[in-house]
């Protein structure tokens, strides 16, 4: 990483000399928590966020919230937990850890894979999508490598933001799926160029929220979640039930039949609830 600490806070502080364009700066300092899966709250979709550096609350405030409002309105707001990383969990978002060779450390990758264990092992059902800002991108992309391929197999999703390992990972996440992955790296956000220097255009992510979202949500549908697939999947049961009770032949014809009826019923309830 070609920078020092001294370049950190000589770029932060050139952006708060400059107000008008860099209001965002003492919002990143703050932040918004969400425990949702803590909580004990399954959903059909969990999104579990790393925040940037700095950001106090385990969601942060420059783009975190605004994705999981994005994609509850993709999804709706009872199809979706938003879960923050938090200090408490084993990320305390410091500045140090982006100087070493991973852009972020060990404790707090791990507090990302415990994080989608615990989405994993307390609710089976639900399908992961994930996102990282600043620090919290190399956090994600460093976790998903480290899972075993069954856990990884779990997140149908991931959106990075200020991508810190950009230029190292070519703007991917080794090893995992390149279409299931989305980068958001800001023209002039020099942190996507293997520096630490801030610029105004890395808090600019904000603006992104939305786009992120949806290319969330479409992950989530993609691996059969909402109320499109369950509806779809509540035709199938019910032509495989109504199949079952004829002979082979006319079981066959009437299960299809059924399952038809159903997938469309459930296939137009989901279009008006994700479309």
């Amino acid at each position: 990483m070609k920078t020092s600490i001294l370049n950190v806070l000589v770029g932060i502080t050139a952006v708060a000399a400059a107000p008008s364009n860099y209001a965002p700066l003492e919002a990143r300092q703050g932040g918004i928590v969400s425990n949702d899966l803590k909580n004990g709250d399954c959903k059909p979709v969990t999104f579990i966020m790393a925040r940037g550096s700095t950001e106090t609350s385990n969601m942060g405030t420059v783009v975190g919230p605004q994705t999981c409002a994005a994609l509850k309105a993709n999804m709706g707001a009872d199809q979706v937990a938003c879960q923050g990383i938090g200090t408490e969990d084993g990320y305390a978002a410091e500045l140090a850890p982006n100087f070493q060779p991973k852009n972020t450390d060990t404790q707090s990758i791990q507090a990302a894979v415990d994080m989608v264990n615990l989405a994993v092992t307390q609710c089976p059902d639900t399908t992961i999508v994930m996102g990282g800002y600043s620090q919290g991108s190399a956090v994600v992309d460093n976790a998903l490598q480290e899972m075993p391929p069954a856990q990884q197999a779990k997140v149908a999703g991931v959106v990075v933001w200020g991508f810190t390992r950009a230029a190292q990972d070519n703007r991917q996440i080794p090893g995992y799926p390149a279409d299931q992955t989305k980068v958001f790296c800001a023209p002039g956000d020099l942190v996507c160029n293997n520096t630490l220097t801030i610029t105004a255009a890395h808090l600019s992510y904000g603006a992104n929220a939305a786009e992120s979202g949806a290319f969330l949500a479409k992950m989530a549908k993609a691996a059969g979640t909402g109320k499109a697939a369950t509806g779809a999947a509540a035709g199938e049961d019910a032509g495989a039930e109504a199949g079952g009770a004829a002979d082979a032949a006319t079981g066959a014809s009437t299960g299809a039949a059924a399952g038809g009826e159903k997938e469309n019923a459930g296939g137009l309830f989901g279009g008006l609830f994700g479309n």
